[in-house]
């Protein structure tokens, strides 16, 4: 029974990961009717969805009311200019005051005959008027336009109102609500028999009544549309989701993560249950406890990243994203070119296995050269080969390339130095043994330095993380520009600390990460 403890917390922790899993499950398969959790969860889709349309409701009503008091004064201003010209019309009418000069065609050359005979001009500006009117019969057309707008604008806001009424009383169908008012009728005259400017300025008239109606309409709307909507609100208020509905719509929309963490909680309880033992030994250990508390902080990180809410985590979320795309596989593809030359460069140094001075003085030249060009410089430099290897020049992706470029003459040197490290009595003694080049690199010089590579190979990575801070030079992304952008061009300064944080984070993972398999893989400390 020494153990006793141990187990009981492993058969919580089984029992525990086993419902979360069962829970995970029956939630992914919730839309399937028959299934156990398929009532609760339609249960709460349903009350969310009332939730979601009382809302919706109320804030298509506050935007509907607004655009029926502007379509209204549109209406009222579009009317009084239009009666204001008509009247205009009238006055030039009744007072024959036509200039002939002004108006062309048959219209001016009919006013001057008339004069000429000493005739009435007023029968023939009627006969006229819809040219010589022009100008006012757009304005007419333009005004009813406005009017039409206003009107129908006070019909969507009235039908918004009842919508979000109706919404409420879907919530809660004993909710007193307010009455909706009825438009305003407008007093208008017949046109009839009516010509000329009299029948535009009835039309005028006829427009400005509606305007005035539409805007009375619009303003009563307005008043009680803020005692309705607040008794809206209200009844949305008082049905919130109960805390068992807000856990089954968790549980349908995060099925996937509770299978995962009842996964890990269930192995775990299963280690505890079957051998507390040997975990007990384990953890006296330092790099199993310290293997254990990084995998925990990776984990804590990675699911802060996941859940948390915002704008500014969204875009957090996206720049490790876009920084890991950009560091893990340029630090790969640095290696499978940058090992293998930095063994050439070893093994063809002076007294090594396969001295070659002309062959070891080029590649490290070259590797030289590549080394002292700045990141920066070297981006540009590199715009058109990115193109042809990437196919684009611009973007995260394309900043791959060249990151990749400036990092394996890094890693060549990184390797020459461990390997470098490995004690030539061993490399000797596998000589006279026998063993041929390839064999004392696989299974001598590689084998000896791997702590050395393990370790290089985390600081060149932290290195090539510095250097996709400048990625925003190609139009990529990450962290390192976020930081830039937000704190330098919009001065967004908490974004700019976030996002920095994340980068020192960051770099704290890929050396204790890197620790901890050089730590492993040295097998002096076994």
């Amino acid at each position: 029974m020494r153990y006793a403890k141990s187990r009981f917390a492993g058969a919580i922790l089984l029992l525990l990961g086993a419902a979360l899993i069962l829970t995970g499950i029956f939630a992914a398969h919730s839309a399937q009717p028959g299934t156990p959790l398929y009532a609760a969860v339609a249960d709460a889709d349903a009350a969310r969805a009332a939730l979601d349309a009382a809302n919706a409701a109320v804030v298509e009503a506050n935007d509907a009311l607004t655009r029926a008091g502007n379509r209204a004064s549109d209406a009222l201003d579009a009317a009084s200019e239009a009666l204001d010209a008509a009247n205009e019309a009238v006055e030039t009418e009744q007072s024959a005051d036509y200039d002939p000069e002004t108006n062309v065609g048959a219209l001016g050359q009919a006013i001057e005959d008339a004069r000429a005979a000493g005739e009435d001009v007023s029968a023939i500006a009627d006969a006229y008027s819809p040219v010589y009117n022009a100008g006012l019969l757009e304005t007419l057309s333009s005004a009813l336009s406005e009017v039409e707008r206003a009107e129908g604008a006070v019909e969507d806001a009235a039908a918004a109102l009842s919508a979000a009424e109706d919404a409420a009383r879907a919530l809660n169908p004993d909710a007193a609500l307010s009455e909706i008012p009825a438009a305003t009728a407008a007093e208008t005259t017949e046109l009839g028999d009516l010509t000329g400017t009299a029948r535009y300025l009835t039309r005028a008239e006829n427009y400005a009544a509606r305007a005035q109606a539409a805007s009375d309409s619009a303003a009563a709307l307005s008043e009680a549309g803020s005692a309705i909507l607040a008794e809206v609100e209200a009844a949305v208020q008082a049905h919130p989701l109960t805390f068992a509905q807000s856990a089954f719509r968790f549980a349908r929309d995060r099925a996937v993560d509770l299978d995962v963490i009842g996964g890990v909680l269930a192995l775990a309880g299963l280690a505890l249950l079957l051998a507390p033992k040997k975990l007990a030994q384990k953890w006296k250990l330092p790099l199993f406890r310290k293997g254990f508390f990084f995998a925990a902080t990776v984990a804590l990180l990675a699911a802060a990243l996941h859940y948390a809410n915002g704008e500014m985590w969204d875009l957090m979320r996206q720049g490790v994203f876009d920084t890991l795309y950009m560091t893990i596989p340029a630090t790969f593809f640095a290696y499978v070119l940058g090992l293998p030359l930095g063994v050439l460069l070893v093994i063809t140094s002076p007294g090594h296995i396969r001295p070659n001075a002309t062959l070891n003085s080029a590649v490290g030249t070259v590797v030289n050269f590549l080394r002292s060009i700045p990141f920066i410089i070297l981006l540009v430099m590199l715009f058109d080969v990115t193109r042809v290897v990437m196919g684009t020049a611009i973007g995260t992706r394309s900043v791959i390339f060249p990151l990749f470029v400036s990092a394996f003459p890094y890693v060549a040197r990184i390797v020459e130095g461990s390997l470098n490290e490995v004690d030539h009595g061993v490399i000797e003694a596998a000589e006279s043994m026998g063993s041929t080049t390839w064999q004392i690199i696989r299974k001598v010089l590689i084998p000896e330095a791997t702590p050395s590579l393990i370790n290089g190979a985390a600081i060149c990575m932290t290195t090539v993380l510095a250097y996709t801070a400048m990625a925003g030079s190609a139009g990529g992304d990450g962290l390192g520009k976020i930081a830039i952008t937000y704190g330098l061009n919009y001065r967004e300064y908490d974004i700019m600390y976030v996002s920095s944080l994340l980068l020192v984070a960051l770099v704290q993972i890929i050396q204790i990460a890197g620790n901890l398999l050089m730590r492993a893989a040295d097998h002096r400390r076994k």
